[in-house]
């Protein structure tokens, strides 16, 4: 009976204790749990904007290989020239080429001798025509000339060259003084001289150009 008592106050003792230690630790924590809520409300909470930046982007390096070169075209072959094949060509055919050039140039000379004759007939004929218009041009002036009185008391003598143009006609066109006498007296005669024996001028095969001396001296031994 002893011992039962013994055991029950043994139990009890220790269930006590255990109750005990335990009220005192949750004491301890509950004290310590305090303290940290009384710290963590005196410090304010501290926010950052960068929390909520994005994180910055790594850039990426792109490596830029250079380009190739481009090859070098091939230079074009040159192409082969054509080999030029000599003939020989004979003799005879060489002759006969050469005698008819030499025959080709006799014709040739002989046509060149032919012209320069006809032209010199038909030069020689022209000027013997101009020449016969010119003589009948000057005996007509001639005729009509005379001498100016006042000319003649001053002894004024010389020579006047005239350029007259004549058309196929007969009609004078142009008469103008070429060469002076040196005399306005003589010079003015002769133009009017020309003018009234153009009236007799012949006709002629096309217009034509003279050039005609008129020569005025004195007759002394009359």
């Amino acid at each position: 009976m002893k011992n039962k008592n013994r055991f029950g106050f043994l139990t009890g003792f220790t269930l006590s204790c255990i109750l005990h230690m335990s009220v005192v630790m949750l004491y301890f924590y509950y004290d310590t749990q305090k303290e940290g809520i009384k710290n963590a409300v005196k410090e304010p909470l501290r926010l950052s904007l960068n929390m909520f930046a994005p994180e910055p982007k790594k850039e990426e390096i792109v490596e830029v290989k250079p380009e190739p070169k481009p090859k070098p075209k091939p230079k074009p072959k040159p192409k082969p020239k054509p080999e030029i094949v000599k003939v020989p060509i004979p003799q005879e055919v060489i002759e006969e080429q050469i005698e008819e050039q030499v025959e080709e140039t006799k014709e040739s000379e002989e046509v060149q001798e032919e012209i320069i004759q006809e032209v010199q007939i038909t030069s020689a004929a022209s000027l013997v025509e101009d020449e016969s218009y010119k003589f009948l041009i000057v005996a007509a002036i001639e005729k009509h000339k005379g001498y100016p009185s006042k000319a003649k008391r001053m002894n004024m003598e010389g020579l006047v060259t005239i350029k007259l143009k004549i058309d196929k006609n007969g009609n004078l066109i142009l008469v103008e003084i070429a060469n002076s006498s040196g005399y306005g007296i003589l010079d003015s005669h002769t133009i009017k001289s020309v003018q009234k024996a153009s009236k007799e001028f012949p006709k002629l095969p096309r217009d034509m150009t003279f050039t005609v001396p008129i020569s005025y001296k004195i007759d002394k031994e009359l």
